[in-house]
């Protein structure tokens, strides 16, 4: 029986799970790599610090030129973590509405979505590699509460309201898992703040959305140094200033967030788009005590119907526990 490409690359998404799966549970056992001038010696020299965080994702925080500011995609993300040792524990809940303002869906655009979730992440460091594995469950629908969110918000600024979440995506539960592996391919000597380069390969799997994606993340410290956070192991000498910037690039299977059909109507799906990519560059701050930083997101198309890349801006606040 001969299988078509979309079918092979599905294949190769499980496979992908399982090997990253299969490194974390290998990892889990392994030596630490001892040298005193690996960047894993650095990063196990001290306890990394537990880490409370909030972020927030609108696209109203995007930079842009001048008119309105956009108001549909990815357009309000609220994201609350703890983060100690090897693990997170976080809250999230995220917005997305279509193009067109209407009280009826509009074919070809996305529909009406909110997504409440909890999740769970392990990470484990070994040499050069970074291991993450994370859990999503939670609910899609009326439930997740995006109209009550936005439009409350909306009514606080003096904006229009958004017309059509009755006929938001149906409610149902979710759940899904992300593994990630990230390789350290460059960094500075062990002085000074990190400055570093990183590669990552990985997958999900799940309810919501299958996706294979690779990319590129760079870190680069300057001013004092203040010592490496749970959430982020493999920088070891945080900066007191610093700038990131990553680039990956997905394959998309299955989104439900764009692909299921809205409720209450006759619509067809919308068109997916496979490959979609997403760039950001940033700027941060760090105390021993707070963080602060500030994040301009580009993401590529994602379905057929959408006529360009949607930006958005994220504004992360962090407080580090003893």
């Amino acid at each position: 029986m001969q299988l078509d490409a979309k079918k092979r690359l599905q294949i190769a998404v499980v496979g992908v799970m399982v090997a990253l799966g299969s490194r974390a549970s290998a990892q889990a056992t392994a030596l630490p790599v001892t040298s005193h001038d690996s960047p894993a010696a650095s990063r196990q020299s001290a306890a990394a610090r537990p880490v409370l965080q909030l972020e927030i994702d609108n696209d109203l925080l995007a930079i842009r030129g001048s008119g309105p500011p956009p108001d549909y995609d990815y357009t309000h993300g609220t994201h609350l973590s703890y983060s100690w040792s090897q693990s997170t524990v976080g809250l999230a809940q995220e917005i997305f509405t279509p193009r067109h303002n209407t009280s009826l869906p509009v074919a070809g655009d996305r529909p009406y979505a909110a997504w409440l979730f909890g999740e769970y992440g392990y990470r484990r460091t070994a040499g050069l590699w970074l291991t993450t594995l994370t859990t999503r469950a939670g609910v899609l629908g009326a439930p997740a509460l995006g109209e009550q969110v936005q439009n409350s918000i909306h009514r606080l600024l003096g904006n229009h309201l958004e017309q059509g979440w009755s006929h938001q995506l149906p409610t149902r539960a979710t759940i899904g898992i992300h593994a990630d592996e990230t390789r350290l391919l460059a960094s500075s000597a062990a002085s000074g703040p990190s400055r570093l380069l990183a590669a990552t390969l990985g997958g999900t799997i799940g309810t919501m959305q299958r996706v294979v994606r690779g990319g590129l993340q760079t870190y680069l410290g300057f001013a004092c140094v203040h010592s490496a956070t749970a959430n982020a192991p493999l920088v070891a000498r945080q900066g007191h200033w610093y700038v990131v910037a990553s680039y990956h690039e997905d394959y998309v299977f299955y989104d439900a967030l764009i692909e299921e059909r809205p409720r209450d109507s006759s619509v067809p799906a919308t068109q997916l788009r496979a490959w979609v990519s997403e760039a950001g560059a940033g700027i941060g701050w760090r105390t021993n005590r707070f963080a602060a930083e500030y994040r301009h997101v580009v993401r590529g198309r994602e379905y057929e119907a959408e006529p360009t890349a949607h930006a958005y801006g994220a504004i992360t606040l962090s407080m580090l526990t003893p």
